[in-house]
């Protein structure tokens, strides 16, 4: 391993490879839906629906883009990964670590609501047919949204410039922090971790 000096580098990922809204409504399946249904989705839906697609699809030829061979490999790495989030804990893990705070609340409100969602593009034909054909049921649409909430970024952008960019960069989540990195204290920010 090797520091790093400040301002270095690390990786860059093209936009075209990343996982975005403009990718996920160039998906054939989700743009024969067209403008007026896909407006009324929101982008951390669309990231979903665009993951559960491409992994119930086949893969990519080599007459694919760079921007979807990317996305499909990412995804195979996805989808062998164990994902934890807050809403697959027992309601007693979350007493015992998140007493007395609105955390300990917040996952069942999520995961509640993200099965709303689901439920209600079900009522809408042409996705309950997609889903039924894609085999996407509640288990898959929360793991998509495991995969949203611990890896989407959102860049903010100017109206003219599209607005926020919302985006999962393949590769980008191998910068979560390690447990091992030892803590220090830094300009009285309290503790944080040093490395990756």
């Amino acid at each position: 391993t090797a520091s790093v000096a400040e301002g270095d580098r690390l990786l860059a990922i093209p936009v075209d490879c990343c996982w975005t809204v403009e990718a996920a409504r160039a998906h054939p399946s989700l743009a024969e839906l067209g403008d007026a249904v896909l407006d009324a989705i929101t982008p951390p839906n669309l990231l979903a629906l665009h993951l559960l697609l491409v992994r119930a699809g086949p893969a990519p030829t080599a007459a694919a883009s760079a921007g979807d061979r990317c996305r499909y490999e990412h995804l195979k790495v996805l989808a062998t990964t164990p994902i934890d989030a807050l809403w697959d804990w027992s309601e007693a893990e979350l007493r015992e670590h998140l007493a007395g705070s609105k955390w300990a609340l917040a996952p069942s409100w999520a995961r509640q609501d993200t099965l709303a969602d689901l439920e209600e593009w079900s009522q809408y034909a042409p996705l309950a047919d997609l889903f039924r054909e894609c085999g996407i049921d509640a288990a898959h649409f929360l793991w998509a949204h495991k995969v949203i909430n611990s890896r989407m970024m959102v860049f903010t952008r100017a109206e003219d410039e599209g607005g926020d960019l919302h985006l999962i960069g393949p590769g980008a989540d191998m910068f979560n922090h390690s447990i091992d990195v030892p803590l220090e204290s830094r300009g009285g920010m309290g503790l944080e971790r040093v490395g990756t």
